[in-house]
């Protein structure tokens, strides 16, 4: 798990940029299926900011996650 939350910290800023440009803005709604332990998820929910809302759907860590939740969560990151 470890690994992982490595793993998710050294690849945040890509992923954000990439999903800024595949148009991610402010108060959009997102579906993340697949969400795997949720590092997409984070930061789409950091994009969309408290205007939007942000699910992940997935068999592992991640479950669902609304955006209200994104905050809490991310304090046990």
């Amino acid at each position: 798990m470890d690994r992982l939350v490595l793993q998710a910290r050294l690849y945040d800023p890509i992923t954000t940029q990439a999903l800024r440009l595949a148009g991610l803005s402010s108060g959009m709604r997102v579906l993340d299926v697949g969400c795997g332990a949720g590092d997409v998820t984070f930061a789409a929910a950091g994009i969309v900011g408290p205007t939007g809302a942000v699910t992940g759907i997935g068999l592992g860590l991640c479950g669902f996650l609304k955006r209200r939740n994104v905050d809490f969560l991310r304090q046990g990151r």
